[in-house]
């Protein structure tokens, strides 16, 4: 049974997620307080997080992204009722598997976080590729590592957050293929909705800022991205 930690912004938000997870075979233990969720990790393992965005004195988005750099592998859903695709995409960047408004059907909920469990066993139990891998385009070197989901380009670290992996991931497995957007979209975040359409844009952009060159990945307009390198 995978447990789950739930956090919401408020009681009732968590009691209600909880109630809606546990008749579909998930565990869940609920807390009221960001404080507590080290504490809580200290005494039982858990296999996601769901909280909120508007934690009383703790803003979500910074809580995460420390939550981020002690447990990088773990799922961790967004479950807010801040709408705005600003919002959305701060998520995403600071390292969510998903964002969920509180708009969401109960149904919808359920399948969501099973998708962000699928998604995470993929990218940890049946990856394609293993060990380091190195390319280089233009006189620039890019070091790959499948195991750590680390990447060097030219000795300098580039960070991606779990959701940009997932889309690096996807492209440079395919080096050389043209990979549509309508794949990414499914393979990444098993959704083709408008609005994570937007967010594609968004990730990719954030990718190509970070790994220091537009040149590693290639749009092809109206039809996808493809990440163009020679192996060494």
């Amino acid at each position: 049974m995978k447990k789950i930690l739930v956090l919401c912004e408020s009681a009732s938000l968590s009691a209600e997620v909880s109630q809606y997870l546990r008749p579909s075979g998930f565990g869940t233990e609920v807390i009221s307080d960001a404080d507590d969720v080290y504490e809580a990790f200290m005494h039982s393992h858990f296999d996601m997080i769901i909280c909120g965005v508007l934690l009383g004195v703790h803003a979500g988005f910074s809580f995460i992204r420390d939550l981020r750099k002690q447990y990088p592998d773990l799922p961790l859903v967004f479950i807010t009722s801040l709408m705005q695709e600003s919002y959305r995409i701060l998520g995403f960047e600071v390292g969510c598997d998903d964002y969920i408004t509180t708009t969401l059907r109960p149904v919808e909920l359920i399948l969501r976080v099973r998708a962000v469990f699928r998604r995470s066993s993929s990218r940890h139990g049946g990856t394609s590729r293993k060990g380091s891998v190195r390319f280089e385009k233009n006189g620039s070197r890019m070091t790959v590592d499948f195991r750590t989901h680390r990447i060097s380009v030219d000795g300098k670290s580039a960070e991606l957050t779990a959701a940009e992996w997932r889309i690096f991931y996807v492209l440079v497995s395919n080096d050389g293929r043209l990979i549509s957007r309508a794949s990414l979209l499914r393979q990444c975040f098993d959704y083709d909705s408008d609005a994570y359409d937007r967010l594609l844009d968004t990730h990719v952009k954030s990718i190509r800022r970070k790994l220091g060159s537009t040149a590693w990945i290639e749009t092809v307009r109206g039809a996808g991205y493809i990440f163009a390198a020679n192996k060494e």
